[in-house]
C-alpha cells in the first residue's frame, strides 16, 4: 500500500477590505459614506446601533467589521463628524445627507433629488454633494494592511 502525498493545507486568509471615498466631498458627506458602508457590513441600520453592538461583543458584528481596516485618517474624519455619521441609515428607508461644499451645512434626506444648489444657508450659492456608500475595495494577502 502506497501513501499518497498530503495536500498543504491552505491557509485560512481573511479577506481585508479598505473603504474608498471621494477625495472632492466634504468632510462630513466623506465620513457618511464610510458609516453607511460600516453599517452595510454589519447589517445594522444606524451607526449608534453599530456602537451598541461592538461595546455589547456582538460576534457577528465584531467579525464582519474585522474584515475591514480604516486608516487613521478615516478614523479622525467619522469622529470629528458624528452630527453626520448619526444621520445615516443603511436600511430602507435609507437616509444619507446632503452637504454644501461652501458654507458645509448638512440636510438629512431619505429620497428625492439632491439640490444642486445649498438652500440651507441664506445667501449661500455653494454646490451640494450627497453621500452614497464608499466604495469596498479588497487588500491583497495582507491582512495587517
Amino acid at each position: 500500500m502506497s501513501a499518497t502525498p498530503r495536500k498543504p493545507a491552505k491557509k485560512n486568509k481573511k479577506r481585508v477590505s479598505r473603504l474608498i471615498v471621494a477625495d472632492d466631498l466634504p468632510p462630513a458627506a466623506q465620513a457618511a459614506s464610510l458609516a453607511i458602508s460600516l453599517c452595510k457590513a454589519a447589517k445594522v441600520d444606524t451607526f449608534t446601533e453599530l456602537e451598541e453592538k461592538v461595546r455589547s461583543g456582538d460576534e457577528k458584528v465584531l467579525a464582519a467589521l474585522a474584515s475591514i481596516r480604516l486608516t487613521p485618517e478615516q478614523v479622525d474624519l467619522i469622529s470629528q463628524n458624528m452630527f453626520a455619521v448619526r444621520a445615516v441609515g443603511a436600511k430602507p428607508p435609507m437616509r444619507t445627507v446632503v452637504v454644501c461644499h461652501d458654507c458645509n451645512a448638512v440636510l438629512v434626506m431619505s429620497g428625492g433629488a439632491t439640490p444642486k444648489k445649498c438652500t440651507l444657508t441664506r445667501n449661500c450659492t455653494g454646490v451640494t454633494s450627497r453621500a452614497s456608500a464608499a466604495v469596498r475595495r479588497e487588500l491583497v494577502d495582507d491582512p495587517a494592511a
